[in-house]
């Protein structure tokens, strides 16, 4: 019984990373510890669903339910929609058009799986072509400040 709850847990693990999307030279560059932080995720592109980034950091407190994250998304073509979510589910999203900085602000679900803590943000193309190119999103949060569950 625990050998196949363990093989039906890597599977949904397996399924909720890939959502469908894909993408092509993904590069995230992290000042980690603790405090301030502050990623730079680069995409060549993105088309074909949602791409999900996981943001990891080892200095979460444990106990940390919630993160509050501001990020400035940028791309060079295509429309582009990006969110974070919450613990309930609920989203906060920005639409982003080529060569417009769009913000997001928002709370971000911190998850707990084994030892690594992370939140995700979320990378969504629309319009007919459903493809965006040279994504670049800055990525702000602090260890320190925890959002209300």
């Amino acid at each position: 019984m625990k050998q196949l709850t363990l093989w039906l847990l890597i599977g949904i693990l397996a399924l909720s990373g890939c959502e469908g999307g894909t993408t092509m030279d993904v590069r995230s560059r992290c000042s980690g510890g603790d405090g301030p932080n502050e990623c730079t995720v680069t995409l060549d592109h993105i088309e074909g669903g949602v791409y999900r980034h996981d943001i990891k950091n080892s200095s979460f407190w444990q106990g940390t339910g919630a993160i509050e994250v501001t990020a400035r998304i940028t791309v060079e073509k295509g429309t582009l929609q990006v969110w974070l979510q919450d613990y309930r589910g609920n989203k906060t999203l920005v639409g982003v058009e080529p060569g417009q900085t769009a913000e997001l602000k928002g709370v971000a679900k911190v998850t707990h799986i084994g030892g690594t803590r992370s939140f995700s943000v979320y990378f969504e193309p629309l319009g007919e072509a459903e493809r965006v190119e040279n994504i670049q999103a800055e990525i702000r949060y602090d260890t320190h400040r925890t959002a209300k569950e």
